[in-house]
């Protein structure tokens, strides 16, 4: 018997067997659905039941429902969210938090799992009840046509107009997936097993109406019964229940008013810190021995969400996401690379952890719940600055990944981390943020903020970004029709053949993997490459793709090195890189001016080019103490630590000649010009399908 039958028999005849089947039929869908949303084992257990309570109650208006299913997932997203205002209750008055607010692959369920729920509920009932069939009970087209009284093609017409709506929802979320890749990734993970016995439970108390359930279940079930019939899906979420949903469990923001009139809405949020991290790296990538770097932060809440986060001081290092209300962008400095989604988001190119810092207000409670729902420990404390009391909220946060994963500890979301948080006590403002690393028995402060500013005029310019006119644009392979070649490679297949085009230098192949335009630095840098060695592709969770480890020779790479005395020390040290055209790579800091050196240290007098050759050559001789005559201790440091790592993974190390010195009276110093000779570069190329052409492109690790 179909759902329609067996609810019309059990709304006749209120046959247990009948109410038992469907329990039995769809308990996985409801209890997956609300563990999604409550983050709570038990929890969704009570979500379940009051699911099934109110299924049993409204059984004789539900027979003729187009789909079953599609309304289970509709009367848990009420559930759930009657459940986490309980909850978030709940911790408020545990925490005394009283915060105003006004408003495939592992990897691709990672990133599909906190907005499924949000994203089903945004569609219409046709378009949520064909999804559920085809994705969550995995129906075929045939199927779906016989429960909506439809002919095979009309129900997978349907069924692809909602994944294509569903699509555009993650998209607007910062989520680029293709539709396949959103269809696999739901069919796969959405519906998991429920708990053994709760199906039992559950008929036994849903057929008595309830009259067995725990008094927090009835009541929820009472509760959200009452709000279904008097108000529909979109406002009984925002009105009847006060909740507005903006993305993800973690930024749930609950309507609940600070009784304190110090307490005002968030119009703007401005965040000046640094963050242990390479300037040109990914927006959230971290590392204990990294040196720290600037980022800064501006968020609009009102009139319209804007914001924009710089990372890195240069204007030729680092680099910048924004997003001006109509669309998302970020520029890549030191490549002159840009990329762009086609609307506004709410979070891209792994910036969400730093926006979650920036509304932190609208939802530090939610965070409490959704830190104890995983298990981790949470803390909440007042302390004294300045003579004035301080709210302070410290998360020790999990990663979910295991220890064998290459992305642990390497970015902010995927890290052991502590993070902590102080609110002014009285107007309840955000007034600092600290986030450690936890990594071998260690703890290291990785982000800090350094001052922000709330409610502070932004000017409009500063979500407006100039690109230059040659800025080169990412752009994905597109779909071809009929026979294509490179969709039906393998990773590895892809990688060689990316190398032997760069080896050739036919840089119209290359950009069959390339999914940036070939500008001159790639082609100096990849042109004639020697392939030496190619392994074996392999996955790493998150990462939706595929690593693939290799070894290759490339030409000479030619590069300059600042020299300057204009120092207390009056003596030549080196301050920085520059590449060919004296564009800055990397700047050497001094933090303190350089030693004087005795009048009888050979290296007190040496010129530029000597002073250049020294710095090599205790390089070469790992001589630490004597590099650290010409250079900051940070590069040093990062030297020394290269290569250990080369030495591990039996890398080959550089080899460095160096030229003439000219002098640069616009930088008052001297350029020396080097070259590191045939290096050997030994590491692994990141490399993803996840387009709508399944091309394996390149995305990293060159």
């Amino acid at each position: 018997m179909d759902d329609s039958a067996l609810l019309e028999e059990y709304a006749r005849t209120e046959s247990e067997p009948a109410f038992a089947t469907l329990v039995e039929r769809h308990v996985g869908l409801v209890y997956s659905a609300a563990r999604r949303q409550v983050q709570d084992a038990q929890l969704a257990e009570d979500v379940t039941q009051a699911v099934f309570i109110i299924l049993s109650r409204k059984a004789r208006s539900l027979t003729r429902h187009p789909g079953l299913a599609g309304w289970l997932l509709k009367a848990t997203r009420y559930a759930a969210n009657a459940q986490i205002r309980a909850a978030v209750r709940r911790t408020q008055r545990e925490h005394e938090v009283y915060m105003e607010s006004p408003e495939s692959s592992p990897a691709i369920w990672a990133r599909l799992e906190p907005l499924l729920d949000e994203a089903m509920a945004s569609l219409g009932e046709q378009d949520r009840a064909v999804l559920a069939l085809r994705y969550f009970q995995n129906k075929t087209a045939s199927e779906i046509g016989q429960t909506l009284k439809l002919n095979e093609e009309s129900a997978q017409k349907r069924v692809t107009r909602a994944l294509e709506k569903l699509r555009k929802f993650f998209l607007k979320r910062g989520v680029a997936l293709s539709a396949v890749a959103i269809a696999g990734a739901v069919s796969g993970n959405s519906v998991q097993a429920a708990p053994p016995l709760l199906a039992k439970t559950i008929s036994a108390i849903a057929v008595a109406k309830g009259a067995a359930a725990g008094g927090s279940t009835l009541t929820l079930a009472t509760g959200v019964l009452k709000i279904m019939a008097w108000t529909n899906a979109k406002t009984a979420i925002a009105v009847g229940l006060g909740i507005l949903l903006t993305g993800t469990f973690a930024t749930t923001v609950v309507v609940e008013h600070h009784r304190s009139v110090a307490a005002q809405a968030l119009n703007t949020f401005h965040l000046q810190g640094r963050m242990r991290s390479g300037q040109s790296d990914n927006f959230s990538a971290i590392g204990s021995q990294m040196d720290f770097v600037p980022v800064e932060l501006w968020e609009q809440f009102k009139p319209k969400l804007e914001w924009r986060f710089d990372k890195g001081e240069s204007t030729n290092l680092g680099r910048v996401a924004v997003m001006d209300g109509q669309l998302t962008m970020a520029y890549f400095k030191d490549a002159n690379l840009a990329m762009k989604f086609p609307g506004p988001t709410t979070g891209a190119f792994d910036t969400d952890w730093i926006h979650k810092i920036a509304r932190l207000k609208n939802s530090i409670t939610n965070e409490i719940i959704a830190a104890k729902a995983k298990g981790w420990a949470v803390d909440a404390t007042t302390e004294s600055v300045a003579g004035r009391k301080q709210f302070v909220i410290t998360i020790n946060a999990k990663s979910a990944l295991p220890e064998s994963s290459e992305q642990k500890n390497e970015f902010v979301p995927t890290a052991d981390r502590r993070d902590v948080y102080h609110f002014d006590d009285q107007t309840k403002q955000l007034e600092a943020v600290q986030i450690y690393l936890e990594e071998n028995a260690r703890e290291t402060l990785v982000f800090e903020s350094i001052k922000i500013d709330h409610n502070q005029a932004i000017a409009p310019g500063v979500f407006h970004l100039d690109l230059p006119t040659d800025v080169a644009w990412y752009h994905e392979p597109q779909k071809v029709d009929g026979y294509d070649p490179y969709a039906k490679m393998t990773a590895d297949q892809a990688a060689k053949a990316f190398f032997d085009a760069c080896s050739q230098e036919n840089w119209d192949e290359v950009a069959k993997f390339w999914a940036w335009p070939m500008n001159d630095q790639a082609k100096q840098y990849l042109g004639g490459l020697k392939l030496i060695n190619l392994g074996d592709a392999y996955a790493s969770a998150p990462y939706p793709g595929r690593f693939v480890p290799y070894e290759i020779r490339v030409r000479d790479q030619p590069f300059n090195v600042m020299v300057s005395n204009t120092n207390a020390a009056g003596r030549y040290v080196i301050t920085g890189t520059y590449d060919t055209k004296l564009i800055l790579q990397e700047e050497l800091k001094w933090p303190t001016q350089p030693t004087t050196l005795p009048a009888n240290d050979p290296d007190a007098a040496l010129g530029p080019v000597a002073v250049v050759k020294a710095y090599f050559q205790a390089m070469t001789n790992s001589d630490w103490a004597e590099m650290g005559k010409f250079t900051p201790e940070s590069d040093v440091t990062k030297t020394r630590q290269q290569f250990e790592e080369a030495r591990k993974n039996d890398t080959p190390l550089p080899r460095f000649a160096v030229g003439e010195a000219v002098w640069s009276a616009e930088h008052s110093a001297y350029f020396v010009r080097c070259a590191e000779v045939g290096p050997v570069k030994k590491f692994k190329m990141a490399i993803r399908n996840d387009n709508d052409a399944k091309h394996w492109i390149v995305d990293g690790g060159l």
